[in-house]
């Protein structure tokens, strides 16, 4: 069984007034709690979350790729 997280905070990255580099893909940190409160930070690409639905308060699990998945839309074990 997969550990399941809670999201508590989503960060843009922050390029000030020098902008996003040439090439640069969007990337958020996501700061996640496990059930005992430890607090876990995944980097990951912005399109994803979007895609994913995937929004601060929803229980999540970390994937075999190392990105976050919606507990509801995981793939059966």
């Amino acid at each position: 069984m997969s550990k399941k997280y809670i999201i508590k905070q989503i960060v843009e990255a922050d390029f000030g007034c020098e902008g996003r580099p040439d090439g640069y893909i969007p990337m958020v940190k996501v700061y996640l709690d496990d059930e005992n409160g430890v607090e876990t930070i995944v980097e990951m690409e912005d399109a994803k979350m979007y895609e994913r639905q995937l929004d601060e308060g929803m229980e999540v699990i970390i994937g075999d790729d190392g990105t976050l998945m919606n507990i509801l839309e995981k793939p059966e074990e």
